[in-house]
C-alpha cells in the first residue's frame, strides 16, 4: 500500500507539473480526467501506428498442426487470460475441438502461474514464449482468428497489428478497444466466458462476417500512422517550447 501511494504521488505530481500530457487514445484521456484534477486542454491525443511489415521469412513452427486462434503479448492480471482459457474450453467442448489456443509473449510470473493448471485436451492450449518478427509474422498470417480479451488497454496494438495481416479480431468490448478497432472486430463481454466462447465460434464459421470484418479492418488501419504520429508529437513539443 505505501509503495502504491508514493507512485500515485510521483505520479500526480508529474501530471501537475507537465505542461501537456499525450495519450494514444480518448479512453486514456478520459481516464486522466477521471482520476487527476487537470484541464481537458493540457491533454492532447495522438493515435499510435502500425508497422507496415515485419521483417523475416515468416515460416510457421512445425510445431503448428492444426487451425489456431492466437494471442500475442504480456500475461499480466489485468490481460485476462485466465478468462481467456475459460472460454476457450467453454469453447472446445461446445462447439468445436478443430483449433487449438496460441498464446505468445515474453515469459514471467504470471504466464508461469496460468500455463500448466488450465492445460487439457493435450495441446490444445499452447504457450510458445517470446517470438521473433519471422515468427510473429508467419503467427499473424497462418492464424484464424485473434482474440483480444484485456479488460483494461490505452491503445491495443495487437489488435491493429492483427487486422494489418487481414486476420479477424474479437476483442473485450471495453475500455479503448472499440475506440481503436471500431467496426473492424466483433466485441464480447470479457467478464463472461460464455459469452467470448460464443463469439470466437460466431466469427470462426461466419465466412461473410470474416470477410466483412476483413474489409473493415483495412480500412480502420488508415488512422493510424507512425509518421503522422510523430509529426503530431513534435508539433505538441514545438507549441510547449
Amino acid at each position: 500500500m505505501l509503495k502504491y501511494l508514493v507512485f500515485r504521488f510521483i505520479l500526480w505530481h508529474a501530471i501537475v507539473r507537465a505542461k501537456k500530457i499525450i495519450t494514444p487514445s480518448e479512453f486514456t484521456k478520459k481516464d486522466i480526467l477521471k482520476h487527476f484534477s487537470v484541464p481537458a486542454d493540457k491533454i492532447v491525443v495522438t493515435y499510435e501506428g502500425v508497422g507496415e511489415s515485419m521483417a523475416g521469412d515468416d515460416k510457421l513452427s512445425p510445431a503448428v498442426k492444426k487451425p489456431y486462434m492466437l494471442y500475442v503479448g504480456v500475461a499480466y492480471p489485468h490481460k485476462n487470460l485466465a478468462g481467456l482459457m475459460d472460454a476457450f474450453k467453454i469453447f472446445y467442448e461446445k462447439y468445436s475441438k478443430e483449433y487449438n489456443l496460441i498464446l505468445a509473449g515474453p515469459d514471467n510470473y504470471f504466464y508461469r502461474k496460468l500455463k500448466y493448471p488450465r492445460l487439457f485436451g493435450g495441446q490444445a492450449i499452447s504457450y510458445i514464449g517470446f517470438v521473433s518478427d519471422s515468427e510473429l509474422r508467419a503467427l499473424y498470417k497462418n492464424a484464424s482468428l485473434y482474440v483480444f480479451p484485456s479488460l483494461y488497454e490505452g491503445f491495443g496494438l495487437p489488435g491493429l497489428e492483427a487486422l494489418s495481416f487481414g486476420l479477424p479480431v474479437v476483442a473485450a468490448g471495453n475500455s479503448c478497444l472499440p475506440e481503436i478497432l471500431g467496426e473492424a472486430a466483433l466485441y464480447f463481454d470479457p467478464r463472461d466466458p460464455e459469452e467470448m466462447a460464443r463469439v470466437i465460434s460466431q466469427a470462426l464459421k461466419d465466412g461473410n462476417l470474416r470477410v466483412t470484418l476483413a474489409q473493415k479492418g483495412a480500412k480502420q488501419l488508415g488512422r493510424y500512422q507512425w509518421k503522422k504520429c510523430a509529426q503530431e508529437t513534435l508539433q505538441i513539443y514545438k507549441n510547449v517550447l
